[in-house]
């Protein structure tokens, strides 16, 4: 069966609004259900750049200059087709990493660009000596993007964020791909996507509330930062932290330590880094998920109480806390660590929460960081005794069976669907007249979803594990 996805054939805006609609295109990801394309132009000649980089000031008197919601570097829009793709969470794009999700897309265009004359690859690694914070996309090609073949010069680039809502990515192709025809372009990358996904495309018009609020987002974020300096930038950052966080009496030099990674505080000679934030962060976290687990499973002894913990506060979980808060945004990493995708790491951004934790235990003390901890979990891990599926959901599914029926659960695969570079697997697990199924990009992801599925429905329906 082939995928619907939406198109957005949207018009000419100004840079402001053109940022901020992308921005709740992610924010509504869930309730559009499948990917949406959205293509768009300028109004006035344009310079994006991404949400780390420095304000080009010797650009402004030629350029509309606006800041995007993703990262990447200068992007010019006086001469290129500009796109977006929203992707909801759940769908397999999403399971992929970004380095993937970046290369699937440009490889999309590859044959779009042979029809057009123009003999293009992907690049294999990353330029020498790029400077993150200054450089201009079409001059400093990064891994995946789509370059000409011999002389390497870009023809396709792209930045992604990604939250709890799905993958934001944002693209740009130089128009002269296609002899400066806009139009022609863009009808060429509607089809290459449809042929390289295999899916089909159905027009969408955007509810005229999301259109309002996209414009008071813009008036209200990305044109007043329009002319920030980069203090000036990381102080409007650092204070939105704070009130991000309930935290507005919290020093900044605390902060500051708390958002600087050790890379960052070696190639800048800083005499200090967030690690110890992170130890100190790490303790009161436990103490106060401890007293709260204690608390709200009585029945519960410590073996599974202790599982419960370490659910709560594996990695994986604390990345997903400090994306929530967009906590990476903030983080000051090294260039070599940001080259290298470090700063949207798990590991690095369930660090980066523990040593905010510690930041705040020291600047407001406990009982503010406990009401904090808690606010945070209750709201993104309401129950708990849920999240021992997600940390090992076919070894619980074992274990379950074994200890109640003495059986091994039994795992299918029904079908595999979608190109052969993006297959989707359906599973099947069942035991003892039970069955679930499970849906992923990969047979071991899809195996692990029907276990927890499984294993779900039978602690809720035949007894606790």
């Amino acid at each position: 069966m082939t995928e619907e996805w939406l198109l957005w054939r949207d018009t000419v805006h100004d840079p402001f609004f053109n940022m901020s609609m992308d921005e709740i295109l992610l924010e509504e990801a869930g309730s559009l259900g499948v990917p949406l394309i959205r293509t768009y132009r300028w109004d006035r000649p344009s310079l994006s750049i991404g949400s780390s980089q420095l304000y080009p000031e010797k650009e402004a008197a030629r350029y509309a200059i606006v800041r995007r919601p993703t990262g990447g570097g200068n992007v010019f829009h006086d001469a290129d087709l500009t796109y977006t793709a929203v992707i909801p969470a759940g769908h397999a794009l999403t399971e992929l990493n970004r380095m993937e999700s970046y290369r699937v897309f440009h490889e999309a265009m590859l044959p779009m660009l042979s029809a057009l004359g123009v003999t293009a690859e992907l690049k294999s690694g990353e330029s020498a000596h790029v400077d993150r914070a200054t450089m201009k996309c079409f001059v400093s090609p990064s891994r995946f993007d789509v370059v000409a073949e011999g002389d390497g010069g870009k023809y396709a680039g792209a930045a992604q964020r990604r939250t709890r809502n799905g993958i934001l990515h944002q693209g740009s192709i130089r128009l002269a791909v296609a002899g400066g025809d806009w139009e022609k372009l863009n009808e060429s990358l509607i089809a290459a996507l449809e042929s390289f996904f295999h899916i089909r495309f159905r027009e969408h018009e955007i509810p005229d509330a999301w259109l309002e609020r996209a414009e008071i987002l813009a008036r209200a974020k990305y044109e007043s930062s329009e002319r920030r300096s980069a203090e000036h930038t990381r102080s409007l950052l650092g204070l939105e932290l704070k009130i991000r966080l309930g935290a507005e009496n919290c020093g900044n030099s605390r902060l500051n330590e708390a958002l600087t990674h050790r890379s960052y505080a070696v190639e800048n000679a800083l005499p200090y880094d967030n690690q110890r934030l992170e130890f100190l962060g790490d303790a009161v976290l436990e103490i106060v998920l401890t007293e709260y687990l204690f608390n709200l499973y009585p029945e519960c002894d410590e073996g599974a109480l202790t599982k419960m913990r370490s659910a709560l506060v594996r990695e994986g979980a604390l990345a997903a806390l400090a994306r929530k808060l967009e906590l990476g945004e903030y983080l000051l990493v090294g260039r070599g660590e940001q080259e290298a995708g470090g700063a949207g790491r798990d590991s690095t951004l369930a660090d980066l929460f523990e040593a905010v934790l510690g930041a705040l235990y020291l600047e407001g003390g406990f009982e503010q960081t406990r009401n904090f901890i808690l606010k945070m979990f209750r709201e993104e891990y309401p129950e708990p005794r849920s999240l021992l599926s997600s940390i090992n959901p076919k070894g619980l599914l074992q274990e379950y069976s074994q200890h109640r029926w003495g059986k091994q659960p039994v795992y299918t695969v029904l079908r595999t669907t979608g190109p052969e570079h993006l297959p989707v697997y359906e599973v099947e697990v069942s035991l003892h007249g039970y069955v679930a199924f499970g849906r992923a990009a990969s047979r071991k992801h899809a195996e692990s979803e029907a276990a927890r599925n499984l294993y779900l429905y039978l602690t809720e329906h035949e007894g606790k594990a």
